[in-house]
């Protein structure tokens, strides 16, 4: 397995990723952002809760956040992909540049999309440094204007289960409990995790393990030392954190640091 991680200086850090995988299955996670990516070759077969999607060469694959999927290798062992992600802010500024829905919960409802033009502009703007900056604003818009669409009703979620979360998010270092969640929000603890199994997509230590893997990726890219990654994340040794992401990213943190590079 291969993975190059760029983040450019611009975009309030936008991040690029190219990777390679051989025979390799990720379990169910999210990405906190937009992931909008090409396959270059082999076919990368995508799950999600109600449909299985294989990605072939020459396809553009769009994710929206917090959209749960797995990823895993089809009929061909190995396949490649570079990957944009792109800010929840980033493309809320496109929404008012393009005039199209503003203020609203932008989500792109077909993940597969078979746009020759989408795709040669996306390789242009990971092989070619040149003009950059112009090149994502035009396939921001182009790809808001032709793909857009509101985020439907189905994937809203609760007000328990969104304080839930929330509150996830903002202490995932913490030895939290299924039962201290449950608690602050009111709700049984089977049936809370049940709700929110059903609502976001994972259990909630699915969730706060994931919270825990991304955040990590940002102190490595920071130069944090990998056993103080370890800690600060709130994995219980080093051994753990590692086969975790492992897990989660492919690779070992080591592999994933010495692939990380800033423009």
């Amino acid at each position: 397995m291969q993975i190059k991680t760029t983040r450019l200086s611009v975009f309030d850090g936008l991040e690029l990723k190219e990777a390679v995988f051989r025979k390799a299955r990720f379990p169910e996670h999210f990405h906190d952002a937009y992931s909008i990516g090409i396959i270059e070759y082999g076919i990368e077969q995508l799950s999600f809760s109600n449909k299985q999607v294989p990605a072939h060469a020459g396809c553009v694959v769009v994710i929206n956040p917090y959209e749960i999927h797995a990823n895993s290798y089809f009929d061909d062992d190995s396949w490649k992909y570079r990957t944009i992600y792109v800010s929840r802010e980033l493309m809320q500024y496109v929404q008012q540049q393009t005039g199209m829905f503003k203020g609203k919960d932008l989500w792109f409802p077909n993940n597969l999309l078979e746009d020759r033009y989408l795709y040669r502009l996306l390789l242009q703007f990971h092989k070619d440094e040149k003009d950059r900056v112009e090149t994502l604003h035009v396939i921001l818009a182009y790809l808001v204007q032709q793909y857009g669409d509101i985020r439907p009703e189905n994937f809203r979620i609760d007000n328990s289960i969104t304080e839930a979360g929330h509150y996830i998010s903002n202490h995932f270092t913490e030895r939290l409990t299924v039962e201290e969640l449950a608690a602050r929000v009111g709700m049984d603890k089977f049936k809370f995790i049940r709700s929110f199994k059903k609502q976001m997509g994972l259990t909630p230590m699915s969730y706060m393990l994931l919270q825990r893997i991304n955040r990590s990726k940002l102190l490595i890219s920071e130069n944090m030392p990998i056993t103080s990654v370890a800690l600060e994340t709130g994995f219980y040794d080093q051994s753990h954190f590692i086969h975790c992401f492992r897990k989660y990213i492919g690779i070992a943190p080591l592999a994933y640091k010495k692939g990380y590079q800033e423009i």
